[in-house]
């Protein structure tokens, strides 16, 4: 399985877990306007909150083997400084979600054998005025 495919897996499997609890999915693999580097691999809404989600995928070996880089500490400072440029673009171009509040999450999947073992999902994971330069 290639990466694309890996990333695809686990973007799929963080739309089905936030699909059960309650949310509807406003668009996924969101690219901003050109000049940015960006995509949001999940924008959901649960009517309250807008969540602009990042999904971490790892490949593991066997279900009980834990991950050499866990997927939660690839997000560094630069990458969310990019989500909530993309986010802000997002709100420019679709006025109609600014009435929700925007939350940042993280979803971490770990896949072994082409079957997803480990979804965590992290609300809250950041806030906006916590990146600099904002």
């Amino acid at each position: 399985m290639d990466r694309q495919a890996l990333g695809k897996m686990g973007e799929d499997a963080t739309a089905e877990y936030l699909r059960k609890h309650g949310c509807f999915i406003v668009a996924r693999n969101y690219h901003a306007a050109q000049g940015y580097h960006e995509e949001l691999d999940v924008i959901a809404c649960d009517g309250t909150y807008l969540m602009f989600v990042e999904v971490k995928t790892r490949r593991i070996k066997s279900p009980n083997q834990k991950p050499d880089f866990a997927p939660e500490f690839a997000i560094t400072s630069v990458k969310k400084k990019r989500l909530v440029l993309c986010a802000q673009q997002f709100l420019l171009h679709h006025s109609s979600y600014t009435c929700y509040q925007p939350r940042f999450d993280v979803a971490c999947v770990l896949v072994c054998e082409k079957e997803v073992v480990k979804l965590e999902y992290y609300s809250n994971a950041f806030w906006a005025d916590e990146v600099q330069g904002f």
